[in-house]
């Protein structure tokens, strides 16, 4: 990991022994809910939650955070993920991945899950939270095929090998995606991140929303009718032919 100046570290213990070695589960058709947890003493919690037809992946019970995002480092085991920035909810404790299936397909196996938030503590130190994840057996695959999310993406390994730009080192944008607020919406604010496989010639094909939020602001939908006008191009202009790979985005809504 690494080094980083003055942090607190805090360790989430379940608040309960599980018989079975599996996440909670809670199935509410009614709310248009599936989701599946851990909870921790302290109220802090992991939790992977499809929620009208919009997948999430979070972190609950945080320090409170008045931003919109937090920087954070991730660590799972012993593979180190960097740095990463989440977005923060409704809930300012609460912190959601930009690349929730992706999570979710990961942690289900159980493990070690180290999470620095940056600047979060009293006196702006980085709070630590390292959390034992259990293994899910069929909690996160139930959550994950309520919204529609495959239980096995081979996508997920080149989602995991993208910098925090979304973009391979030797592509760039020729015109970045860039989506409309939704009409008749009254959120102040909305998220939605995207990621697509490029053409040849620097379209964008199969675009899946990995998240939004909020779940029923129609930003997702937003983001996907953009991807049309995107453009990508190599970064050395000499070659003309985009190679074929998964890139990423998130684009920030607000309201005029």
């Amino acid at each position: 990991m690494k080094a980083l100046a003055a942090v607190l570290t805090l360790v989430a213990t379940t608040a309960a022994a599980q018989d079975e070695p599996d996440w909670d589960l809670i199935v509410e058709p009614a709310e248009s809910l599936t989701a599946a947890f851990v909870a921790y003493e302290g109220g802090l919690g992991v939790l992977a939650r499809c929620k009208d037809e919009a997948f999430h992946l979070m972190v609950t019970g945080l320090v409170p955070e008045d931003g919109l995002t937090r920087q954070t480092q991730v660590v799972f085991g012993d593979d180190d993920w960097g740095d990463e920035e989440w977005f923060v909810g409704e809930d300012p404790g609460t912190a959601f991945s930009y690349k929730p299936a992706m999570y979710a397909r990961i942690l289900r196996e159980g493990g070690t899950f180290d999470i620095v938030v940056r600047e979060a503590g009293p006196n702006g130190e980085n709070l630590r939270y390292v959390f034992e994840i259990p293994r899910s057996a069929s909690a996160v695959n139930q959550t994950l095929e309520a919204c529609g999310k495959p239980v096995d993406d081979p996508r997920d390994v080149f989602l995991e090998d993208l910098p925090e730009s979304g973009l391979p080192a030797d592509l760039e944008w020729a015109r970045q995606p860039r989506g409309l607020y939704p009409s008749g919406r009254t959120y102040e604010r909305g998220v939605a991140v995207v990621s697509c496989l490029t053409e040849t010639d620097g379209r964008l094909r199969e675009c899946v929303v990995e998240t939004e939020w909020p779940a029923d602001g129609g930003f997702g939908e937003a983001a996907l009718r953009a991807t049309r006008n995107g453009r990508l191009r190599n970064v050395d202009r000499s070659v003309a032919e985009v190679p074929t790979v998964i890139v990423s985005w998130t684009t920030t809504f607000r309201m005029n």
